[in-house]
């Protein structure tokens, strides 16, 4: 793979950042489903442009599409419309949620991105119940989202037990996934408003909507990194403060010797009388 002007890929690191097999990228461009790589001697180099259609195929597929209601779709889609437009169109739906590049690593190499817990075996396991690592052949696992699991990686090597990492990532997760469902159910609203069912965007509409997208995804990343910021700040704040309480009330009931901060009938501290100094 290469990277100029964006992300070049030889067929097999293509079908592997697609979650997909050489074999069907084949027989998708055989179909029309695919546009041709391009071509530098005897190598085809396919872009970002081809990981997004082929990211679009493998969704509807998914979703109970047939190749041949794919191929359809991508026809009527294609026609009359300039197809660098398309697909940049579809780069920028393909990759709204995240642009992040999956990646494939065996189970020795998981548990190390994982932190090494003493129950590597366990935490793999709740790691694929997660949907962060997905088995892809023996002790092999695809990760949609490196990045995550780098993070359970340092979440542990900081000194949080893996269960706890767990079940962390498991109330974010789902409370995430309910977010997201409202954040893109309002940009569908958006764009469809007004629209009947059988509208596809026109020539003149495919730029547009891509800019609409384009700066709609890093507005919804700021507001979700800013909400998550608050809240933890606010939870933070309760729990220094709940230390601190602990703290004085240990204090209170300790024998005090010498100086030192006693809590006043006032809530504020005073200085207690040394050994030996008369209290007027």
């Amino acid at each position: 793979m290469t990277a100029a002007n964006g992300s070049e890929y030889r067929i097999d690191d293509l079908a592997q950042a697609a979650g997909t097999t050489v074999r069907n990228v084949r027989a998708y461009q055989e179909r029309g489903l695919l546009p041709p790589p391009r071509r530098v001697g005897r190598v085809g180099l396919y872009s970002d442009a081809h990981l997004a259609r082929l990211r679009i195929i493998g969704g509807l597929l998914g979703r109970g599409f047939t190749v041949n209601n794919i191929g359809e779709l991508v026809s009527a889609w294609e026609h009359g419309r300039d197809l660098p437009q398309v697909l940049g169109l579809e780069q920028v739906v393909s990759t709204f949620g995240s642009d992040e590049l999956p990646t494939v690593a065996d189970r020795a190499d998981v548990e190390a991105a994982a932190g090494s817990p003493p129950d590597t075996a366990g935490l793999t396991d709740a790691l694929v119940r997660l949907g962060i690592a997905e088995p892809h052949g023996t002790d092999r696992f695809r990760l949609p989202s490196p990045q995550l699991l780098h993070a359970v990686g340092d979440l542990v090597g900081a000194g949080l037990p893996a269960p706890s990492v767990v079940g962390l990532l498991d109330s974010l997760l789902h409370a995430l996934d309910d977010t997201a469902a409202q954040l893109v159910g309002a940009v569908v609203t958006a764009v469809l408003n007004g629209r009947d069912d059988s509208w596809m965007p026109s020539a003149t509409e495919i730029p547009e909507l891509t800019a609409l997208l384009g700066r709609v995804r890093p507005a919804i990343g700021t507001a979700v990194a800013a909400a998550l910021g608050l809240a933890v700040e606010r939870h933070t704040e309760s729990a220094l403060g709940e230390f601190a309480t602990r703290i004085m009330s240990e204090a209170a009931d300790r024998p005090h010797h010498g100086a030192g901060l006693v809590p006043s009938e006032h809530g504020t501290s005073t200085v207690g009388p040394t050994s030996g100094e008369e209290t007027p």
